[in-house]
This record gives C-alpha cells, structure tokens and sequence, in this order.
C-alpha cells in the first residue's frame, strides 16, 4: 500500500489536553504504521508531548468561539490543500461543511451533555460542524449503539480503543499532582447542569468517605472551573474536593490508574469516553443506570436506578465501604476492558482511510 497522507485537527490538542477528543487523537497518532503520514494542524504551540511521528502545522487560532469556527470551516480545509493530505480526521463533533475532500470524523467527547456553543459564533460553529456530518465517513465503536440522528450509509463500526496507559496501576507508581492515596475521579461535562448533579451528590457522600476518599475534577474548562467553583464554596465543600483544571495525556492516564472509582452520572461519548478509560484501567464506575452506559459497561459499572442526589450520593459510599463489590465490579472490568487494547481499532481505520482515497 502507497502511503497515505492525513491531516489530523489538533484544535484539542493544543486548548483541552485532557478531553477524550485529545485522548482519542493521541490513541491513533501512537499507532499509526508508516503507511499514514500524519500531521497535525495544530492553532498554539505544539505540546511537547505530541508523538513523534506527527508533523505540527501550526496555523495561530484564539481559543474562542469564532475562532472555533474560522477554524473548522476555513483553516482546515486550507491546510489540507497546502500539506497535499488525501484526507481530513478530526475527533471533534463535526467537520467543515465544504470544501476539504475526503473526512472522517471519529466523535470524542461526553455525548449528549456537551456545552452548547456560547453566543452567535458559537451556536454556528456547532451547527456547520453538525452538518459537516453529513459528508463524512463518521467512526463509531461496534460495542455502543449509535445516534438514530447519524444516518447509517456514513457510519463505519471499528473495535473499542484507548489510549496507552490506561491499563491497571502498577504497585508503588508515582501518583501526578501530589495526589492522596484513595480519591474519587470525576472527569465528564462542565455543563452546570451535569456539574450540579455531581457536586449535589457529592455533598451526601462527604461527610462519610470525604476526608479519606476525596473528590477529584478532571480537565474543566474555564467557565465550568468557574461554576464549580462557585458551587463548591457555596455548599462547604471545599475540603473534600480538589480541581485538576488541566493535565497531559500521559498525566491523565495516571490519574485514571490511581483513583478508587470512577463516578460518572452522565451521558457516554463514542470515543474517548470516562467511562471506557475507568473500565480500562481495571476501575469501578458508578453512573445512572441507563441504556448507553449499561450496554458499554456491562456488569462492570455499579449503576444507580434513581437520578436523583441521594441515591447517586449513596452510590458513591456503597462502591467504597463495600469493598466486595467494588473488586467484583473491577475483575469484571478488567475482563471487559482486554480487546480494546488489540490491534481491531488499527485495523479498521486503516481500512476506511483506504476506501476513501
């Protein structure tokens, strides 16, 4: 096979490191055989950490939301057509609406619960790239069931992944940003909506694991540390929480190792998603029992029938104090989690660039 030249949007690379579109790009660019040349338009600095077999296209872009959308709908096309690259991927939720050529689009983020676009530019940044869907060749993993919205001719089914590192912790492992021994994990949208719900929660299970299992906040963004911020002060719960605005990948996955449990009360993403990197890593996860993460987690997630703040509050306490669970929960995960660190992701994408170009 001839190589094939790709260029790959790095808008998250550079702005949300730790978002599962940041995740799931750097889960491909680390596979990547030499038949893909791959580079990676990037609007700031190249981070250090970006892998070696990606060439940085730095294009300067403000992290706003008409940079959002000059970015999408006009930078990437035009750097596709400068690097000579036979197709776009992106792991944002959309794509540039014309131009571009070949597209594919692999969806990373917290499904249903992402923060709508703020103001004018953003609402139309979100609907071109929605439409950009459209032309498409969309990814989606063949163990979740995807949006009735996504119209199937345009939809590819590949293996789960993740990304390298997130597999069970190894005994004695440096733990990053000083963090306690014990604590729970919160890594999903920063909508005030979803953030209400875990912090609500949350103040029904502080006061008895709080102080030796406390709640840690994964790569929110400004307006949602902002919010949490806010909230947590308001309701005395300074103590038993910590904010991690931002991390590295490699810092991510550590965290991911490290924590008791995972708690994840919101909607699951096709790619990248929380809940898939806990159930990796061997971790228990408490969510709302629903039909996205139940098919995704199977026996290993510790579901909640009730949405509401005591319940998912009980939740919490039950995955900690009944240890016999949680070990169940986690040997079920672990078992869960073993094809998604094969070669089928590789696989298949590989053979939806070459159908493309």
């Amino acid at each position: 096979m001839s190589q094939i030249r790709v260029l790959y949007d790095g808008w998250p690379l550079a702005y949300a490191p730790a978002s599962p579109a940041a995740l799931h790009l750097v889960t491909i660019l680390a596979q990547l055989p030499e038949s893909v040349s791959a580079q990676v338009a990037l609007p700031a600095a190249a981070p250090h950490w970006l892998p070696e077999n990606a060439e940085a296209v730095l294009a300067p872009m403000p992290n706003t939301p008409s940079g959002r959308l000059r970015w999408m709908q006009r930078t990437l096309p035009r750097l596709k057509r400068q690097a000579g690259a036979a197709l776009l991927h992106t792991t944002q939720n959309g794509g540039p609406l014309l131009g571009g050529g070949p597209l594919v689009v692999s969806p990373a983020g917290f499904g249903a619960a992402e923060r709508p676009g703020a103001g004018f530019a953003g609402r139309l940044a979100d609907a071109l790239a929605a439409g950009g869907l459209s032309r498409a060749a969309v990814l989606w993993p063949d163990d979740q069931t995807p949006p009735a919205s996504l119209d199937s001719a345009h939809l590819r089914r590949l293996p789960g992944v993740v990304p390298h590192g997130f597999r069970a912790a190894k005994h004695g492992e440096a733990r990053p940003f000083d963090l306690p021994e014990d604590y729970i994990l919160y890594h999903g949208p920063g909508t005030p909506d979803a953030l209400s719900r875990v912090l609500s929660a949350w103040s029904w299970a502080q006061a008895p694991i709080g102080e030796d299992y406390p709640l840690i906040l994964l790569g929110l963004d400004a307006y949602a540390l902002a919010y949490a911020r806010y909230y947590i002060e308001a309701e005395g719960l300074v103590a038993t929480t910590r904010l991690l605005p931002d991390a590295t990948p490699v810092e991510a996955a550590a965290v991911y190792r490290n924590c008791t449990a995972l708690f994840h009360p919101a909607a699951v993403g096709a790619w990248g998603g929380p809940a898939r990197l806990a159930i990796a890593c061997g971790k228990a996860v408490v969510g709302i029992d629903r039909p996205d993460i139940a098919h995704l987690a199977g026996p290993a997630a510790f579901l909640i029938k009730e949405d509401n703040s005591r319940d998912l509050g009980g939740g919490v306490i039950a995955i900690i104090i009944k240890e016999n669970i949680r070990r169940e929960v986690e040997d079920k995960a672990r078992a869960r989690s073993a094809a998604w660190h094969g070669t089928g992701f590789l696989d298949g994408l590989l053979a939806v660039y070459e159908s493309l170009v």
